[in-house]
């Protein structure tokens, strides 16, 4: 175990999905058999600056991920799985069944999609923003999701039974590829606490149009924390706003959340990726990002996107400090080549810095801006 925490400082959140990176749309439902097989094979490239040995090396290069991903449709009918192979684990990420009884509204069932706050990503950094690390960016879990697109409208209503399965790793509980709440040991500390039985809605607005448009929204998901022997629960609320102006996106979102072990612990665990961490159980979360679309003619190169994402943690825990995530960087897409080139900083924040296990639980009082330069690249087909 003690070699895991080292190589997730460099490596993790090594299969994390990137803004629409491995996002494969699955084909428009049709009378005629539709089928699409894709994927993906990417690496990693990391400067870590609080870690020694990286500095005097210059950084490393990894094998990140191998992504494979099926879509098929017939009818009314839909189908959409990714399975990916990381560094120390393999896992769904997502595997639903869907039926569209009318062109408004939509039925998964499955491991699908937990619709909150911004969507498709609360940030445009591959390394996302806060929430994806206290489970509220690009989560799937295993139940029912209804999407119904009146007009400008969009409602999501969601019931899961749990959340997605560990599957193939050495801790099984971890072995995901979102966050959320796991029975597993960090350091010393260990809890038992898993999620059941919740339940989500989210509605949105649409503005305007796609060239200078916006949408704005709020959203809210209540559940049970399931420790062996008695219940807890949790609950979070957010309101969000993204905005279109020609080639310019702005987001925007404000989230509050709380968990409730049954033993009222204010620390609970969360873990992906093979990793789990501690996280301070209530929480207030804030993101802020801008991004400039530039379409460019350099030999392969066709489009650039320019971002700076931040995003903060409030801990609303006696003696917890702050953390916070900054992401400078850009996408280059040159054909099937994406790649994403970031300048990452962070306090008490996993993954960029020494305080992987308790930066988003306790944290370190007066601890210092770490900083990251990360590379993800990879081809993609599809």
């Amino acid at each position: 175990m003690r070699w895991l925490v080292p190589i997730a400082a460099v490596l993790l959140p090594a299969a994390a999905t990137a803004q629409g990176r491995c996002e494969i749309p699955a084909p428009a439902s049709t009378e005629e058999p539709a089928l699409r097989i894709g994927g993906a094979l990417r690496f990693n490239y990391v400067w870590a600056g609080w870690l020694e040995g990286s500095r005097e090396r210059g950084g490393d290069i990894f094998f990140e991920s191998v992504i494979l991903q099926g879509d098929a449709s017939i009818d009314r009918f839909s189908f959409s799985a990714q399975y990916r192979l990381a560094v120390g684990f393999q896992a769904l990420r997502h595997g639903w069944i869907g039926w569209q009884p009318s062109d408004e509204l939509l039925l998964q069932v499955g491991l699908v999609p937990v619709s909150f706050g911004l969507l498709p990503y609360a940030s445009h950094s591959w390394f996302f923003a806060l929430p994806f690390y206290v489970g509220l960016e690009d989560d799937h879990d295993v139940g029912a999701l209804a999407t119904w697109r009146p007009g400008r409208f969009t409602f999501h209503l969601g019931l899961f039974k749990n959340a997605e399965p560990g599957l193939i790793g050495e801790l099984r509980s971890s072995a995901r590829l979102g966050y959320d709440v796991v029975p597993a040991r960090v350091g010393d500390f260990e809890r038992f606490e898993e999620e059941t039985n919740a339940v989500h809605g989210r509605a949105a607005l649409r503005l305007g149009d796609e060239a200078i448009g916006a949408e704005v929204g709020i959203s809210a998901r209540w559940g049970q924390l399931w420790d062996g022997t008695a219940f807890g629960d949790h609950q979070a609320a957010a309101v969000h706003v993204e905005a279109r102006l020609h080639r310019f996106d702005f987001k925007l979102e404000a989230a509050r959340y709380r968990f409730a072990p049954a033993d009222g612990s204010d620390t609970v665990v969360f873990g992906a990726f093979g990793i789990p961490y501690a996280v301070a159980a209530e929480g207030s979360l804030f993101v802020a990002g801008v991004a400039y679309e530039l379409p460019v003619e350099l030999g392969p190169v066709e489009r650039l996107l320019l971002y700076d994402d931040a995003s903060f943690l409030v801990k609303h825990v006696p003696g917890a400090s702050d953390s916070a995530l900054s992401s400078l960087g850009v996408r280059v897409d040159a054909g099937p080549v994406l790649s994403w080139i970031e300048w990452i900083a962070g306090r008490n924040m996993p993954f960029v810095g020494p305080e992987t296990a308790f930066g988003l639980a306790a944290g370190r009082s007066g601890a210092p801006w770490e900083h990251r330069l990360n590379v993800n690249f990879g081809y993609y087909f599809f």
